[in-house]
């Protein structure tokens, strides 16, 4: 294989369908790559390659001085399970996956996020990657790479036993999470501050990006006497369906603020005593930061993470979108502030022993001896 160039690349993808999440964790470690980098005195490009599907984030990725390629969607594509998400036949994608790489002079390391994507799609990037890394979070798919990264609480590396070569560095566990810095700088005053934080004043409500099913709007019709919030921050993305509507909903709070594609989240969370969020990448964060959470779960792989946080105490599990309703999220708010003064503070001692935040700290030093031209890149799936 002909020398690569000093490059990465991302092939994930975000939008109304997925969400942000994928994009967002991936935007998190290539904005540390490049620090390290920088620290090294070495280039390094970052290229993201993604689906162009209705709410993509390439201006994002771009505005974050990074690549981005947009990849062609097939109109209407439909598919079962996460294939759904792809946007196209997995060769479809591998073979233009293939050329955009080739195109732009090889990498160095290609990072793999993406439901759809498994080892039959990995080893046809083999001629034009030097290494592969896959973060994934639902075991259960077999991958060709030489490093996996699982940012689950709870999960372990024998989750990923025969799904993965032999021998290959698996870094998971909630301890891997690619939180953003920001989040770990305010950890010690978020903790802090909660000590004295008996009643929750301050309520952040973060459905996930996209929020599909509106729970945002049902949370704030709930928002009535005799419940009474100095201050309430809603979080959302540019991209969600719902977002006119919510606005509409927002206008009609005096105490209420709406965070359109914010860059503020670690502050928002660590000012916030209490929140209604949903599980994922943001679930995590509020961990960081020891945020009470009374949590909702917008898709089916948050379930096993939003159960394991609840039987720790971390979370209120208040049910799926569909168990949600104004009148339910009322009483829910209604009989948890009711009696808050120590399950504010257990709930936050438990959430923050789930993640310290230096995940980022793990990562990118392991991606980096990947990339390594010492390397053994010997321990990889044989073709069937």
């Amino acid at each position: 294989m002909k020398r690569m160039s000093r490059q990465v690349v991302f092939r994930t993808d975000a939008g109304q369908r997925i969400g942000t999440g994928h994009v967002m964790r991936c935007l998190s470690i290539a904005d540390r790559m490049v620090a390290v980098a920088a620290q090294k005195n070495e280039a390094l490009q970052i290229h993201f390659i993604c689906k162009a599907h209705i709410g993509h984030l390439c201006d994002l990725i771009v505005a974050r001085g990074h690549k981005c390629t947009l990849l062609p969607a097939v109109p209407d594509w439909t598919a079962e399970g996460y294939l759904h998400w792809l946007g196209g036949p997995v060769e479809q994608d591998a073979a233009l996956t293939r050329e955009a790489i080739h195109a732009s002079g090889g990498a160095s390391l290609l990072v793999v996020d993406h439901y759809a994507l498994d080892a039959v799609w990995h080893r046809q990037m083999r001629q034009v990657v030097g290494a592969i890394a896959v973060i994934d979070d639902l075991p259960g798919r077999i991958h060709d790479c030489d490093i996996l990264i699982d940012q689950n609480i709870g999960h372990g590396p024998a989750l990923y036993a025969d799904r993965v070569p032999a021998g290959i560095p698996v870094l998971a566990g909630a301890n891997f999470a690619p939180v953003q810095a920001a989040f770990a700088h305010l950890r010690a005053a978020s903790l802090e501050r909660r000590k004295s934080v008996d009643v929750p004043r301050v309520l952040l409500v973060s459905l996930g990006g996209a929020d599909p099913d509106d729970v945002t709007t049902a949370v704030l019709r709930a928002l009535r006497p005799p419940l009474g919030f100095d201050a309430v921050h809603v979080v959302l993305s540019g991209i969600a369906r719902h977002l006119a509507g919510v606005r509409d909903e927002v206008a009609r709070h005096d105490s209420v603020t709406l965070h359109v594609d914010t860059r503020d989240m670690p502050a928002l969370m660590a000012q916030a005593d209490l929140s209604i969020g949903a599980a994922g990448v943001t679930a995590i964060e509020r961990c960081v930061l020891g945020l009470p959470t009374l949590m909702v779960v917008v898709a089916d792989n948050q379930i096993e993470a939003a159960d394991r946080m609840a039987d720790l105490g971390a979370v209120c599990l208040l049910g799926n979108t569909s168990d949600i309703t104004a009148q339910s999220m009322h009483e829910t708010l209604c009989a948890f502030v009711q009696d808050t003064a120590g399950s504010l503070r257990a709930m936050s001692n438990a959430a923050a022993a789930l993640c310290d935040g230096q995940g980022l700290d793990r990562i990118a030093p392991a991606l980096f001896d990947i990339m390594s031209p010492e390397r053994d890149a010997t321990n990889t799936f044989e073709q069937e």
